[in-house]
C-alpha cells in the first residue's frame, strides 16, 4: 500500500510564490491514452519530461522529473536488478533524519541539487473546479532510508521507507483553481551513509 501525503488547496496557495514551473519545449509530447484510469502523465529516468501544450497558455499538462545524487558501481543484487529495470539509485548525499530546510530559496535549491534528491515539477491549466491530482512514486529502499518531502521550500512530511518496494503517493487538492503548479522535492535522509533509494518513476492521475 502506498504512503499517502495529502496537499490541501491552502497549502498550494501558500507555497505558490516559491514554485518554479517545468521547462517548456515543443520537443516533448505526452501520449494521450483513453483507457479508464490511465495516467495523466508518466515519467521515468529514461523518459523524464512530457508537455502536451502548444505553448504555456494552452490548457493541458507539462511535467518534468529530475534526479540528483545518483550512485553507481558495485551494488547489492536487489539494487542492481532495479538498475537493470531502468531505475536510478540515489545515495551518498543523504542528510540526517530531521534535517531542516534552508530558509533562503535560492540557496535551498543549490543544496538540494548537491544532495540525493528527486524533483518533480508539474504545470497544468484548463482544470475544472474540485479536481485532484494523485502522484504515485515507484521506489525501492535499501539501508533503512527515509525521505523528506518539500513543496518548494515548504516541508510537508518525513517518512521512513522499508527495505524493498515502496510507493509514495501525494494527493493534491486543486480546490477552486483552474490551474495547478507543483515544484516537489524528495530528499533522501537516513541514519547512515549506506541509505539508498531506487527511483523507478512517477505516475500522475487527474481525478
Amino acid at each position: 500500500m502506498a504512503r499517502l501525503i495529502p496537499i490541501a488547496p491552502e497549502v498550494l496557495l501558500a507555497a505558490r510564490p516559491g514554485l518554479e514551473p517545468p521547462p517548456t519545449t515543443n520537443s516533448w509530447k505526452a501520449r494521450h491514452v483513453q483507457a479508464p484510469m490511465a495516467p495523466w502523465f508518466e515519467l521515468t529516468p529514461a523518459s523524464p519530461s512530457v508537455d502536451e501544450r502548444l505553448d504555456e497558455r494552452d490548457a493541458g499538462v507539462a511535467a518534468s522529473l529530475e534526479l540528483f545524487g545518483g550512485v553507481a558501481g558495485l551494488l547489492p543484487d536487489e539494487l542492481r536488478k532495479r538498475v537493470e529495470e531502468g531505475a536510478v539509485i540515489l545515495g551518498g548525499g543523504g542528510v540526517p533524519r530531521g534535517a531542516p530546510a534552508d530558509s533562503d530559496l535560492a540557496r535551498l535549491r543549490r543544496r538540494f541539487r548537491a544532495q540525493s534528491t528527486v524533483r518533480l515539477r508539474v504545470a497544468a491549466s484548463g482544470l475544472s473546479s474540485g479536481r485532484q491530482c494523485l502522484l504515485v512514486f515507484s521506489l525501492w529502499g535499501a539501508g533503512n532510508p527515509g525521505l523528506q518531502v518539500f513543496l518548494g521550500a515548504m516541508a510537508l512530511d518525513e517518512l521512513g521507507l522499508r527495505d524493498g518496494p515502496e510507493r509514495l503517493a501525494l494527493l493534491v487538492d486543486v480546490g477552486r483553481q483552474d490551474s495547478l503548479l507543483l515544484d516537489l522535492w524528495l530528499r533522501l535522509c537516513g541514519d547512515h551513509e549506506r541509505a539508498r533509494v531506487a527511483v523507478r518513476g512517477v505516475q500522475g492521475y487527474l481525478l
